[in-house]
């Protein structure tokens, strides 16, 4: 068990790999800082959000009340596609992190706050 988990270890070595072909790319391809940048802020802002948007979606499974945002939100969650559970999810999330928050889908459960 322990040498499959330093294997999914090793897997985020490739994240390195990855930085280093990135900076070869920035400076072959003579691409403005700002734009490398605004780009950069961007992706990050995005796997954030999905990042938040999947444990949020997580949390009332890990909880296992009977009060949760999606029984707040949803009339059946049993019955959404999850697709849309994660639209939900996500949007929250976009708008935690941008700190507009608007606040229509609700975090009900201390966990969740």
């Amino acid at each position: 068990l322990r040498m499959i988990r330093l294997l999914r270890l090793a897997k985020l070595l490739r994240i390195f790999r990855a930085s280093r072909v990135l900076k070869r790319w920035e400076t072959r391809l003579s691409v403005s800082y700002g734009y490398i940048t605004l780009t950069k802020f961007v992706v990050y802002m995005l796997l954030l959000s999905h990042w938040l948007a999947c444990v949020i979606r997580l949390v009332p499974y890990i909880e296992e009340g009977d009060f949760s945002w999606l029984k707040n939100y949803f009339a059946d969650p049993a019955e959404e596609h999850p697709m849309t559970i994660y639209n939900t999810a996500l949007y929250w999330a976009v708008m935690t992190v941008t700190t507009i928050g608007y606040g229509d889908v609700a975090m009900t459960t201390s966990a969740e706050r």
